[in-house]
């Protein structure tokens, strides 16, 4: 994922023209639009300027980029690299996350990318979100007000809060809380701890709960299993459920540059849980041949979708909660 969304420094006219001026020919905006975007970007400029100033938290590029995204025009931040092999590595999204390393006494802030180890703890606090990336293609999104420890490259014991595991590759990985365990299998899930008991809720795959008190139970894809009180509930979660939303905070935006269209959309649709449907079969093959330039920068899950959309000619014909549906 990116690290936290901030303007590039030294924002000047020839830094304006190079954010500008990657438009491709044929998509080139008429020049009162170009005038319009150089002075947003110019204006959210100051404006975070002045948030600096006053501590204000700023959120204003977010749009601009949207914007700019909107026009076809790329915006670059800085993208973090991905674990080295066998590595563990903290991405933080925002400074509401601190770190605490095994055998030290000490909480501290984190201020950018940070190898863990087993022993080592984090938390987040009130709005804070976080990204771990394990070894084998599995991550774990940490909720807001969460902590837990460390315990191996697959294991994490979870004291507070929630935590989201997408184990897309090979690997796997197992949350233990002092109410039992859950591993999955293949899956996306969340873990989450409630009053008085936890609860499971797996979006795609399986996850195998071990509790303390009722057993072993498995949970499938759209089911959520709560054990409070001794006792056991399953409730239906789908995908696009609005409990799952808390994950785009902690999301890795795609790299779209040089990606093709349906790449995205097939991309966007599993992290945001709607199917994304196209409207004439000749959609579908025009997305697959449509080339992406830009960076999402700091836009949310939302937001991207719109830019990109909007940037490519595609226009969305319907959409509820479940399903869009796009055409050219």
């Amino acid at each position: 994922m990116t690290s936290p969304s901030r303007p590039p420094q030294g924002l000047d006219e020839a830094r304006i023209a190079e954010i500008l001026g990657r438009v491709d020919a044929r998509q080139q905006p008429p020049e009162e639009a170009m005038d319009a975007a150089r002075e947003s970007v110019r204006t959210v400029w100051r404006e975070e300027i002045e948030a600096r100033r006053s501590g204000r938290r700023w959120r204003g590029w977010a749009a601009a980029a949207g914007v700019i995204l909107t026009m076809g025009v790329a915006f670059v931040v800085t993208q973090m690299a991905g674990p080295a092999t066998g590595s563990i590595e903290l991405v933080q999204t925002d400074n509401r996350v601190q770190f605490h390393a095994g055998g030290s006494a000490q909480w501290r802030d984190v201020s950018g990318p940070q190898s863990l180890e087993p022993g080592d703890r984090l938390r987040t606090g009130p709005g804070g979100f976080a990204l771990i990336e394990f070894p084998r293609g599995v991550s774990v999104r940490v909720d807001n007000t969460s902590e837990f420890e460390l315990l191996a490259d697959d294991r994490l014991y979870l004291d507070a809060g929630a935590v989201y595991v997408d184990a897309a590759g090979p690997g796997s990985m197992q949350i233990a809380t002092e109410h039992g365990t859950a591993r999955d299998i293949g899956t996306r899930f969340e873990v989450r701890l409630v009053d008085e008991g936890w609860q499971v809720s797996v979006r795609d795959g399986a996850v195998v709960l071990r509790d303390g008190d009722r057993g072993e139970a498995r949970a499938l894809a759209g089911e959520r299993l709560t054990v409070a009180g001794g006792e056991l509930r399953r409730d239906s979660v789908g995908p696009a459920d609005a409990s799952w939303r808390w994950t785009h905070s902690a999301l890795r935006p795609m790299e779209i540059e040089g990606r093709m269209l349906s790449s995205y959309l097939t991309w966007w649709s599993r992290e945001s849980g709607v199917e994304v449907v196209y409207a004439k079969p000749i959609d579908s093959s025009i997305a697959a041949q449509t080339r992406l330039h830009g960076d999402l920068g700091g836009l949310s899950l939302e937001a991207g979708f719109d830019a990109v959309i909007a940037g490519t000619g595609f226009r969305v014909l319907d959409r509820d909660m479940q399903r869009v549906i796009v055409t050219n």
